[in-house]
């Protein structure tokens, strides 16, 4: 069968988009598929933060560096570079605790992290609580998740289907059906997010979906006209519209995608917690969806379907995707011709392998 492109990708999600940029960079045709308009699905509750320090104790994420190395230059490659560092992420220490975890790491760690006792707070930060002290993230940031992949995917072929394609896989090809054409390509990436869940080709895989909440709160007059993004018992990222963006609820147990009360009050409270004068703000808008991620590692799968397919996935990013998608989107021409090289922790596993 002759491909019409090199690799189809289904997902223009940061890793759809991530792996589109670098697979086309090394040379290799690319056409994107994708189901549904950006901003839905993981991306409807990130708050597109970049975190290298986001464990509760504030240890670094695996490979951390490399992969703030590889945003950066994706950034510059698709001219949509992150915020400048001038001002960190913070995150305020919850207790006594937390704040030991957080000296320690920020001494173990001083281009990520600096920890600042609690009255040594930077100046301009009185608007927030932080008994305990704070721990800037240096080169944490926040960005808008669906101008990033926006960018990332560049002039990138985008065809939307309908979320009901089949694909069959040739050996020496792969043929994908949806209800608007046939795609022929010679690999098949799926990128799809919480499509993975459910789609037949993928429901075995080691997955799991993870319900999370968001709210807009209208940010009251005394705050300043642009918050830092925070972090911690929720995060939170000034929309530049006069309201902040707060997050997220971590379901495991859910029998609904639906928003509710108990969510959006949890959140308020959070909200409130961290920074007082959020309390009783108008709440502007709430969304609800679900991330993906591997249980028992919290880091990527990628690799193929089954062995020797011309069917792979990427996927499991959950709430690290700002973090990973760069790093591991940029390997990916690499592993295509090395499975190998994917790391032991990030191999593809289905539910019926578990021992």
């Amino acid at each position: 069968m002759q491909p019409s492109v090199d690799v189809l990708i289904v997902g223009a999600g940061l890793a759809g988009a991530s792996a589109a940029h670098h697979i086309r960079a090394s040379g290799k045709t690319v056409c994107v598929l994708h189901t549904n308009a950006l901003g839905r699905n993981a991306s409807q509750i990130g708050g597109g933060l970049i975190n290298p320090m986001m464990a509760r104790k504030g240890r670094p994420a695996w490979m951390a560096a490399e992969a703030l190395d590889a945003l950066e230059a994706l950034g510059v490659d698709t001219y949509h570079c992150l915020p400048h560092h001038d001002v960190p992420l913070y995150r305020p220490a919850r207790d006594t605790s937390q704040a030991d975890a957080f000296r320690e790491q920020a001494l173990a760690n001083p281009t990520l992290g600096r920890f600042r006792e609690a009255d040594t707070v930077a100046a301009g930060l009185d608007y927030l609580r932080a008994p305990f002290g704070v721990l800037e993230v240096l080169r944490g940031a926040a960005v808008n998740l669906e101008a990033t992949a926006t960018a990332w995917l560049g002039d990138t072929e985008v065809n939307l289907i309908d979320p009901d394609w089949q694909a069959e896989d040739l050996g020496d090809g792969v043929r994908v059906h949806t209800s608007r054409g046939e795609f022929r390509a010679a690999r098949l990436l799926l990128c799809m997010g919480a499509g993975m869940l459910t789609h037949p080709l993928t429901r075995t895989l080691k997955l799991q979906g993870i319900k999370g909440q968001l709210i807009r709160l209208e940010k009251a007059a005394a705050l300043p006209e642009r918050l830092p993004p925070l972090s911690g018992i929720a995060y939170l990222v000034d929309a530049g519209d006069g309201s902040v963006w707060v997050g997220s609820t971590f379901e495991r147990d859910w029998a609904s995608l639906e928003t509710t009360p108990e969510g959006r009050l949890q959140l308020q409270e959070r909200a409130a917690e961290v920074i007082p004068a959020l309390r009783g703000a108008r709440v502007l808008e709430h969304r609800a969806a679900q991330r993906i991620t591997v249980p028992g590692t919290r880091l990527p799968m990628l690799g193929s379907l089954h062995t020797d397919s011309n069917i792979w996935v990427f996927t499991g990013l959950g709430s690290k995707g700002m973090l990973y998608a760069a790093l591991f989107g940029s390997r990916i021409p690499v592993f295509f011709n090395n499975p190998e090289a994917i790391p032991a922790m990030c191999r593809v596993v289905h539910r019926s392998a578990e021992s």
